[in-house]
């Protein structure tokens, strides 16, 4: 893996705007030795997001319609994709071919097939691979995170994961699964990964289900799901992922983890942590990470992050397992698609 030197210029170009690069565009304002080198993508990959974004914070840089042509000719560090969902796994993959650090909207893929393309390209050459499994880093989770690694709660033998969002007007991509990937892979994807970034085992088995019952025109958008899954030792973890969340709620999510072990309970509830144990329930003052895109711009400088390529991959493949039971209705034992 290439290696970026403190204090050298970072170059970092950007593909479409669809999800949550307008994070990555605050952090390169804000810097002293950032640079957009250049955004492509096509018409519907949300580059007047990215415009728009650009424009309110000052930046400056060269529009390619073809990103390929971005990734070979403006000598990037690090490329950030947030094209339309569908073709994520495309440009991450031609990144990554070409040894470039790759931070990417999760999904990586909607398809298995797209997720091993990725997983060949990130091994061929070693780049740093990334989702944007931003939960990681929320002082809640990062503080629960430590008190359970440091043994808070014993022994882990449950969790229980929520995301709820506002529906709102999604764009038009939403309506399709074949342009936006299922509820579970978009919403749910972030409390699989937080069942596995709080557990530290892998998963074993899934059992899924959704509806897009109630989706106010969404075409096939799911509007609601659960995910149960299986972990090493015997552990047990669900997801419930909704876009119920009325509009007039104080906040656009409300992300949940109840997490309960032999010795105690830790439970994550409107950005606060709180322990419960023998002493009764107490609050537990919340710990200061870095924001994520700090942490992967520490990472392609060769310091350790909680993210890593396993993790991102093993989140992405779990949520297309998970979509698939719930298309099928039937349990899927992930060992074997490990295997393969």
């Amino acid at each position: 893996m290439r290696l970026l030197s403190g204090g050298d210029e970072v170059r970092i170009c950007l593909i479409g705007g669809c999800g949550h690069s307008g994070m990555v565009l605050e952090g390169i304002a804000k810097s002293a030795d950032q640079v957009l080198a250049g955004y492509g993508g096509t018409a519907v990959d949300g580059l007047e997001n990215v415009e728009e974004v650009m424009g309110r914070l000052g930046l400056k840089a060269a529009r390619y319609e073809n990103y390929e042509e971005m990734l070979d000719s403006g000598n990037p560090d690090i490329c950030v994709v947030d094209n339309r969902f569908d073709g994520h796994g495309a440009a991450a993959a031609a990144a990554l071919r070409r040894g470039i650090a790759t931070y990417c909207e999760k999904p990586l893929a909607l398809s298995l097939g797209g997720l091993k393309e990725v997983e060949r390209a990130w091994k061929n050459k070693g780049a740093l691979l990334w989702a944007m499994q931003t939960a990681r880093y929320d002082p809640w989770f990062y503080t629960a995170h430590k008190l359970i690694k440091e043994g808070a709660i014993g022994e882990i033998r449950m969790i229980n994961a929520q995301k709820s969002y506002r529906l709102g007007r999604r764009p038009d991509f939403y309506k399709s699964r074949a342009t936006y990937g299922g509820s579970i892979p978009w919403v749910g994807i972030h409390a699989i990964d937080m069942v596995n970034f709080l557990a530290g085992r892998p998963v074993e088995s899934v059992y899924a289900l959704h509806s897009s019952a109630f989706n106010r025109g969404h075409g096939e958008l799911e509007m609601t799901g659960l995910v149960t899954m299986k972990l090493e030792g015997e552990l047990l973890a669900s997801v419930n992922l909704d876009y119920l969340r009325p509009d007039a709620a104080p906040s656009h999510g409300d992300d949940r983890i109840r997490a309960a072990g032999t010795e105690g309970v830790l439970e994550v509830r409107s950005c606060k942590v709180y322990l419960i144990n023998g002493k009764g329930e107490r609050e537990i003052p919340l710990l200061t990470p870095p924001t994520i895109w700090e942490a992967f711009i520490a990472a392609c400088r060769g310091e350790e992050g909680m993210i890593t390529a396993e993790s991102s991959l093993e989140a992405t493949r779990i949520a297309l397992l998970a979509r698939e039971s719930a298309d099928k209705g039937v349990p899927l034992d992930l060992l074997s698609y490990r295997d393969n």
